[in-house]
């Protein structure tokens, strides 16, 4: 099987350690893994066949079936499930309210869409006007980091480990972590339709083996994570590995089994249609079918 990853990024963790760990190929499952070059690339490999199954965010299932009148792409098997993103400000702020941010220099991210789609919503929510803080094209969340640090902006919106970096050195604090609105389902595996029907067993191999990996994370320590997935991350030290996992298990980042929670899905919806990525209603069920999870751990 040809695995994609739309981005590397440490809250991919449990792909990562699945592949180290070697439970695809426990589960039978031979896989070749690649990054893609860039995240918008994930859906055009999987519709030109250079790829098998790519981990991203629903949100290209999302437009995929909002765009398409036949959509061939569905996903099957939730890993990431709440948002990994977070707000670092220059100045302590343990008691954040999204009022806090109206009048300050703030930097969401512009590399990749959701992160912002689901702040935007957030500040929404809150009764403020997100637009007042849109992105900076061409500004990276490390660029993003280095100005904090110098004092250009006030409040930056990251993801580990850049956050435990800045934190670490009592360079930023932590104001927001996205994970905290709760379920919202950010990472699945996804494939073509027509893959589902004619490679059943080795997609149901690809579940168990995420699923193994899952019970793996919650019953190790972030230190035994760290040391599973420090291959991918050579230029991180090993504490500040173990520090960020730390963070995104208290979070309770990853789910607890592959099956596809409807309620993490719906909450990812409303900030892309509030966002205006997407014109239909697409339905979690055109999406997602949460049944093939369910029917490969009833083999387990």
């Amino acid at each position: 099987m040809r695995l994609y990853a739309t981005m590397k990024a440490l809250f991919y963790a449990p792909f990562y350690a699945a592949l180290s760990l070697g439970h695809f190929r426990d589960e039978g499952v031979d896989v070749t893994f690649a990054t893609a070059p860039h995240p918008d690339d994930a859906v055009p490999a999987l519709l030109e066949d250079r790829v098998d199954v790519t981990w991203g965010g629903p949100i290209d299932l999302m437009l995929h079936h909002d765009k398409k009148p036949n959509p061939v792409l569905v996903g099957f098997c939730e890993v990431v499930a709440r948002d990994p993103f977070m707000l670092i400000g220059r100045r302590p702020n343990d008691r954040f309210r999204f009022q806090d941010l109206v009048g300050l220099k703030v930097a969401p991210v512009s590399e990749v869409e959701t992160p912002w789609l689901c702040l935007q919503e957030d500040i929404r929510r809150s009764g403020i006007d997100p637009a007042q803080f849109t992105p900076r094209e061409g500004l990276t969340m490390r660029g993003n980091a280095a100005a904090l640090e110098k004092g250009e902006f006030d409040v930056i919106q990251v993801f580990e480990p850049i956050a435990e970096d800045l934190i670490s050195r009592n360079k930023g604090h932590l104001w927001y972590a996205s994970a905290s609105r709760g379920s919202n389902t950010y990472t699945t595996l996804f494939t073509r339709i027509s893959t589902i029907a004619r490679r059943a067993s080795e997609i149901a191999g690809m579940v168990r083996a995420m699923n193994r990996t899952l019970s793996w994370v919650h019953a190790h320590s972030a230190n035994d994570l760290a040391s599973a997935v420090s291959g991918v991350f050579p230029e991180y030290d090993h504490r500040l590995l173990r520090n960020a996992l730390q963070r995104y298990k208290d979070l309770s980042l990853w789910a607890a089994t592959p099956v596809h929670n409807p309620v993490g899905f719906v909450r990812l919806k409303s900030a892309v249609l509030a966002g205006g990525w997407i014109k239909s209603d697409v339905g979690f069920d055109r999406c997602i079918d949460p049944q093939i999870a369910v029917n490969a751990l009833s083999r387990q």
